[in-house]
């Protein structure tokens, strides 16, 4: 997760055209004094600076992917020095009084380009926070959400996205807990900076493909992850397995094999607890 130096002296004169202003013509600060917000495009300097130094990552320096922090905007969302072609202010009589960009916009260009260099290079990239355009949705960008809480509208925004992610919450005093609550809402929890240990329930959530979401279940391609009782199949005969896990460590407590149905299909039943979580898994058998 490379940062560049975003002191207000060094950008300006470094990068000219790409610092944010906001209604009273001042730079947006990120952190007061000390980083300020920029905005890259194709054709300004923040771009082609951006793009320059991803081939030192990238090449040189052989990182596996990139991570961009704050994807959609930053603190920032609409820049009052630069134009997107579409949106301005106006007066009440519908005059109008002033060009304005939203960053969503402004940016979406950069954003292709700038993923269409990485994947071209068989690499990955990640980025926290979603979508804000149709043309950005389209790319093959590994989401995740950043939420305060259990009920952080961030959580609801992840449920729309291709990669239904959220790090666990930042001040958690219970991952296990975030695992459960983020399921409820069709979300599965990834690490931030606190972990499980042991034979935990994420080494056999990941890797997914997820499929679809719903409240308390999420069905991958050869997945499940489920806190719900009842009767689990993908209409298939491969035979299945169904991790149940329980407990603040998210430790693997049982495991239960699928039965032949009469139809030939696979299935597995399942009766959890108020604190249990499956993973079913396809052709996983134990033997």
């Amino acid at each position: 997760k490379p940062y560049f130096d975003g002191g207000i002296a060094n950008v300006d004169k470094r990068l000219p055209g790409s610092l944010i202003k906001n209604a009273y013509d001042e730079f947006v600060p990120y952190n007061t004094g000390e980083q300020y917000l920029v905005l890259p495009a194709l054709n300004n300097a923040c771009g082609r600076h951006l793009l320059r130094v991803l081939k030192i990552w990238l090449d040189e320096q052989d990182f596996d992917g990139l991570y961009l922090d704050e994807w959609d905007h930053s603190r920032a969302r609409v820049s009052f020095n630069h134009h997107d072609g579409y949106s301005a202010l106006l007066d009440k009589n519908g005059k109008m009084i002033r060009k304005i960009g939203f960053v969503p916009l402004l940016t979406r260009s950069f954003q292709k380009r700038y993923v269409d260099e990485v994947t071209k290079r068989g690499k990955i990239v990640f980025a926290n926070q979603f979508d804000h355009t149709m043309a950005s949705a389209k790319l093959p960008v590994i989401h995740f959400a950043e939420p305060l809480g259990n009920y952080d509208y961030k959580l609801f925004a992840a449920q729309l996205t291709a990669t239904p992610l959220s790090l666990h919450v930042a001040r958690s005093r219970s991952i296990w807990t975030d695992v459960k609550e983020f399921l409820k809402r069709g979300v599965l929890m990834c690490y931030y900076f606190k972990y499980f240990e042991g034979d935990h329930i994420l080494k056999k959530i990941y890797p997914i493909t997820v499929d679809e979401v719903w409240p308390g279940y999420i069905i991958g391609k050869r997945k499940m992850v489920t806190m719900h009782s009842g009767s689990y199949g993908f209409n298939r005969s491969i035979p299945m397995v169904g991790y149940v896990f329980s407990g603040e460590k998210g430790q693997c407590v049982r495991t239960i094999d699928s039965s032949m149905q009469a139809n030939g299909y696979s299935q597995i039943e399942l009766k959890l607890t108020a604190d249990e979580v499956a993973v079913i898994i396809e052709g996983d058998l134990q033997n």
